[in-house]
């Protein structure tokens, strides 16, 4: 883990000057997400593997990508985002290509936040609410709840 927090700062602290052209992130990188296919990081670019140098894209979906989750037990990577002000999505991606997607709200989706044991995956929303998908399937589970502002982080307790 000492390993993925010392490149997610060295990359953090390179990439602000870095050209455009020719690059697997454009824009800033909104998360890092420590796999064992390696250190990942989303930009508006999509998702790029950033602990090989040249970093190499491993998606671009059709949204832009603000969180991830990683999920050890089935080799899923989860996406979050959509299109501000338009979509909130969140994309399974597994072995390569889109293997399932929720579109679940009219503003981003922010923050993901993966209990893997139960199979549990909470989504935070920019209008506030907090909503729980089975991760197999990405159908919602139980009522959302509402908080006052935006959901801006989540993290997963206890076990």
């Amino acid at each position: 883990m000492m390993r993925a927090c010392a490149c997610a700062a060295l990359f953090v602290a390179g990439c602000a000057s870095a050209p455009r052209d020719g690059r697997a992130l454009l824009g800033p990188v909104t998360a890092f997400c420590a796999t064992e296919i390696g250190l990942l990081a989303c930009s508006q670019a999509g998702v790029a593997r950033v602990d090989v140098e040249p970093h190499t894209l491993v998606c671009a979906p059709d949204l832009r990508v603000v969180a991830l989750a990683w999920s050890s037990r089935t080799g899923t990577l989860f996406l979050a985002g959509g299109i501000p002000g338009e979509s909130g999505t969140v994309v399974a991606w597994r072995a390569g290509r889109e293997s399932a997607r929720a579109d679940l709200a009219e503003d981003l989706i922010v923050a993901l936040a993966l209990d893997d044991e139960r199979g549990a995956l909470h989504c935070g929303c920019d209008d506030g609410r907090v909503i729980e998908l089975d991760a197999a399937t990405l159908h919602e589970r139980g009522t959302p709840r509402t908080h006052g502002g935006p959901a801006h982080a989540l993290a997963r307790h206890g076990a």
